[in-house]
């Protein structure tokens, strides 16, 4: 399905909606492009804690953690290149994006979980009691670590997930129907109460 200035193509055939629709379609378009930054800064955001996460358990464990970190840190990079690069297209896939981020960390995630496993190895193997007490306190540290970029993060997810419903209802209120007659359906949202 296209969707440009309020006209449809779905199926390979242009539509013309009703003027409701039309108006409708716009906004929906304008508000999407109008939230690319939001959308942007909040997975780049998701992103950086769920590194810094990883992060810290993979040093603790890896033999070389300075090695570890760097690592890492291209990860956060190339996520940050894909997300600008997914976001600036005239189309707009989120599939893609996921499928993008997955492919990193699946690109990196085999060499950390080696050198982790290495790592925990020859400390148990060695007795190196130093690199298994710096486990200590693992979960307090990467709370100390996540929590402030999750506190910061929170409103901006928020105000995104507000974006996210109100596309939702110019969504619901189309009138046009798909040829087999069920609602065209651009976005669905599952309201779930924030804790």
């Amino acid at each position: 399905m296209v969707m440009r200035q309020g006209v449809l193509c779905v199926d390979d055939r242009w539509v013309e909606p009703k003027a409701d629709d039309r108006t409708r379609l716009i906004q929906f378009e304008r508000q999407i492009r109008d939230g690319v930054p939001l959308a942007q800064a909040v997975g780049r955001a998701a992103a950086d804690i769920a590194i810094t996460a990883l992060g810290e358990v993979a040093a603790g464990f890896s033999r070389n953690p300075e090695a570890t970190r760097a690592q890492l840190a291209n990860v956060r990079e190339k996520i940050d290149i894909r997300l600008k690069q997914s976001f600036s297209k005239s189309q707009l896939t989120l599939v893609e994006i996921d499928d993008a981020i997955g492919a990193l960390v699946a690109e990196l995630l085999p060499q950390l979980i080696g050198d982790v496993v290495a790592g925990a190895v020859q400390s148990a193997i060695t007795g190196n009691d130093v690199q298994l007490r710096s486990l200590d306190g693992l979960e307090a540290r990467i709370e100390r670590l996540v929590e402030p970029q999750a506190r910061a993060l929170r409103p901006r997810a928020q105000q995104w997930c507000r974006r996210l419903e109100a596309l939702d209802g110019l969504d619901n209120a189309l009138a046009y129907r798909l040829p087999s007659g069920e609602p065209l359906q651009l976005l669905r949202v599952d309201r779930r109460t924030v804790k």
